[in-house]
């Protein structure tokens, strides 16, 4: 049976661990693999046996190419393992939204593709075209550089090509910003593989400086474009704007979700994607601000229930 390799990449912790360890309790253990980099090594409740080595870990830092070096050390201990069909990328704050059966069956579904989000970098408005400009280099002065997100879901043969001719394409995106968004993509579009590649978001996030954009369209919210611009300069200030950012961190990184409303968690289970981050170990939901419950609690029937394909079924008890 193809197994699907769930591969963290965390700082210190799995936030909502013992979610996972409900997500994976009742699938049999031929069916998974999971891996997990981590920067500081400290013990995990319940996995902590799926940790690589020391030795086989990198030092990481946000934006740089390391955190590209760290992808290429799970793949390679993916690729020990011959059954390991897909290498689904992970943080430490995301959580499943699916059963494994229904991840397993989209997976099976789409065969042997890559899944990235990806978008033309020219066109998105914070100009990440220029970040990536010094790898026209290597890539050709006519490629459109494209970018996706680092919570992908790479395909067998796909993470042998990265891992094979990684010191060969390393070189050219080492004078780049944010490589994670950038490195794989652009090489399979080099490799003109595109049509292995699926364009789909497994894992869904939310970067309040979106927000801050689409607020732009309307003048009336002038003050509070300057409010959360100006926050994102003030590193010891934290606040929550309850009504439209749903109690999350309004800062111009992907928010990070304290309390989650009864609308947001049903679109959520709602919705296409496999995953969602990011939520804390203290993450509750509100309930029309009448009653409060951990995510854990409420996701927990969802994830262990097989026949939880049915919509209906996956929302009956909230």
């Amino acid at each position: 049976m193809e197994k699907l390799a769930f591969c963290f990449l965390i700082y210190d912790k799995i936030e909502q661990e013992e979610l996972w360890k409900c997500f994976f309790e009742r699938v049999p253990k031929e069916s998974y693999s999971i891996y997990i980099h981590y920067k500081e090594n400290k013990p995990l409740k319940y996995f902590e046996e799926h940790k690589l080595k020391r030795e086989e870990t990198v030092p990481t830092q946000w934006g740089d190419i390391s955190i590209i070096d760290a992808q290429i050390q799970v793949m390679k201990k993916f690729l020990e393992d011959p059954d390991n069909a897909h290498c689904i990328f992970l943080s430490g704050a995301c959580i499943p939204l699916k059963p494994f059966d229904e991840i397993h069956r989209f997976m099976r579904k789409h065969g042997n593709k890559s899944i990235f989000k990806y978008w033309v970098a020219r066109k998105i408005v914070l100009n990440h075209f220029k970040r990536a400009e010094p790898s026209l280099k290597y890539l050709g002065k006519d490629f459109e550089i494209m970018m996706a997100s680092l919570w992908s879901i790479i395909s067998r043969n796909h993470a042998e090509l990265f891992v094979k001719e990684y010191a060969l394409y390393r070189p050219w995106f080492e004078g780049i910003k944010v490589h994670d968004e950038h490195v794989f993509i652009c090489y399979l579009f080099h490799k003109g593989l595109k049509s292995e590649v699926l364009d789909f978001q497994p894992t869904w996030d939310e970067w309040s400086v979106l927000r801050i954009f689409d607020k732009i369209k309307s003048l009336k919210n002038f003050p509070l474009i300057i409010f959360l611009l100006a926050a994102r300069f003030l590193k010891k200030f934290r606040f929550n704007i309850v009504s439209s950012l749903s109690d999350a961190d309004a800062r111009p990184f992907p928010v990070t979700y304290r309390i989650i409303s009864f609308g947001l968690l049903h679109s959520l289970l709602f919705s296409s994607y496999l995953f969602a981050r990011k939520f804390n170990e203290n993450t509750e939901v509100s309930y029309l601000f009448k009653r409060k419950k951990s995510i854990y609690e409420v996701l927990k029937p969802r994830i262990t229930n097989i026949k939880s394909g049915d919509k209906i079924q996956r929302i009956k008890n909230l």
